[in-house]
């Protein structure tokens, strides 16, 4: 823009930098280290970053491994994270990853040693493994049982050379469902209700004690 005063000309070169914004979510592990301003946070927050007309915002999640619980808790065959509202995922020790395997709990079907990874956002810790030497509670005198599948999603046959009056019962020994089984027959049962585990048919008839294992894994 020129301006002039008498023999007096001033020129004004003039450019006009148009006001900007932007932002950026992020989740990490202890820390974030943002190279917009060189500066590492450790700290979950919203933090701004202004050169001239330019305003950059860093909105930010610190997670902290040391705040996961990464203890497992065995009862009856059943392990359980002790840390809830995580992400899962077991393992066979060393280091064998059980697919499909990414709940809370987990029954092995196996004796060995079992360990999960627990993750919160970025953070990542892996507990101690647990020896699982016994699978669920004793087997007296174990009969002639056919089941399958097994494991199964829910719905099993069973084939038995017995038939009378039989309970589901859980790892507590708690009766789940009392069931009638025909001898010689395939006896289709429907246990889609029930959450993966291990279960097991029993039967006291002529004052034995008769018990089968299955696994329901959906």
């Amino acid at each position: 823009y020129p301006y002039t005063v008498g023999c007096d000309t001033k020129t004004l070169n003039l450019t006009i930098t148009p006001i900007t914004s932007s932002s950026q979510t992020e989740t990490a592990c202890n820390s974030y280290y943002w190279p917009i301003n060189g500066t590492t946070y450790t700290t979950s927050g919203t933090y701004y970053n202004t050169v001239g007309c330019d305003t950059k915002t860093l909105n930010i999640t610190i997670n902290n491994s040391s705040s996961i619980n990464n203890t497992v808790s065995l009862n009856s065959g059943l392990l359980t994270s002790n840390h809830s509202g995580a992400t899962y995922q077991w393992y066979k020790c060393p280091n064998t990853l059980l697919s499909n395997e990414t709940n809370q709990s987990y029954t092995p079907l196996e004796a060995g040693d079992y360990k999960v990874e627990v993750s919160i956002g970025d953070c990542k810790v892996m507990s101690d493994c647990i020896t699982i030497s016994r699978l669920g509670i004793n087997e007296p005198n174990k009969t002639e049982f056919k089941i399958y599948p097994n494991p199964s999603k829910g719905i099993i046959n069973v084939v038995t050379a017995n038939k009378g009056n039989y309970s589901i019962i859980d790892q507590s020994g708690k009766t789940i469902k009392s069931i009638h089984l025909t001898e010689d027959v395939i006896n289709t049962i429907n246990l889609e209700n029930l959450s993966d585990g291990m279960y097991f048919i029993k039967s006291t008839s002529d004052n034995k004690v008769k018990v089968q294992k299955f696994i329901i894994k959906k």
